[in-house]
């Protein structure tokens, strides 16, 4: 036999490594469509543009003329992403208090504002996480595009998430970043600190990941 004893641990071994490529590389063509749309790629444009002309004098005579003026990307997006003109109407059959909460809390969340940058991060990513969030006692909508976000696939089918993580920034300044890490899965949150250790977790209760998971497609 080729690898004997070893053989299952070889091709686990060979399938994690796969699927970090993947993620790696998942994860940089999302950063840099998020680089584009939000006017911070003119490195990326130049690196495209050294891959292409290797002769260093073309590219000395190239470099004055390079411009992020035009950005497609940006502008095609936009146009793709206007639901609608005013605010959606929302509404919660049955109790009427009930339905006088929700408004409390899509207003609190600012939801038509927070869904109108969702769509476009949408359009632009093909996939993105809406994770309902409170901070600091307010009601929040947080965005993740793939970019910021790690899933975890079901083993034994990949198309469905059974958990997925995140980096948060805490606080950034020009000699420290503290991050956190936060995890969900259907049954708790857990928070691990820049070392990975863990510095609490919580039970949430819903039976379900406490995110909204959106295609594009649907």
């Amino acid at each position: 036999m080729l690898w004997g004893s070893q053989a299952e641990s070889v091709v686990l071994d060979s399938l994690r490594r796969a699927k970090w490529r993947s993620e790696t590389d998942r994860k940089l063509e999302a950063q840099q469509r998020m680089d584009i749309l939000e006017e911070d790629w003119s490195d990326l444009l130049w690196d495209k543009i050294k891959k292409i002309y290797k002769n260093q004098a073309v590219q000395d005579s190239v470099k004055n003329q390079v411009s992020t003026e035009h950005n497609v990307l940006r502008r095609i997006a936009t146009e793709l992403s206007t639901v609608y003109k005013w605010g959606a109407t929302r509404e919660i059959g049955g109790n009427p208090r009930q339905n006088d909460i929700a408004k409390m809390l899509w207003d609190e969340a600012e939801i038509d504002a927070t869904l109108d940058q969702a769509n476009l991060y949408l359009n632009v990513n093909r996939d993105l996480l809406l994770v309902p969030w409170v901070w600091d006692g307010k009601m929040c909508i947080e965005t993740l595009t793939p970019d910021r976000v790690t899933v975890i696939q079901h083993r034994h089918n990949p198309t469905q998430i059974v958990g997925f993580w995140w980096q948060r920034t805490l606080s950034n300044t020009p000699t420290s970043t503290e991050v956190e890490y936060v995890y969900a899965d259907a049954e708790e949150w857990r928070i691990y600190d820049k070392n990975h250790k863990e510095a609490g977790r919580r039970r949430h209760g819903l039976g379900r990941l406490p995110a909204v998971v959106v295609h594009a497609e649907k």
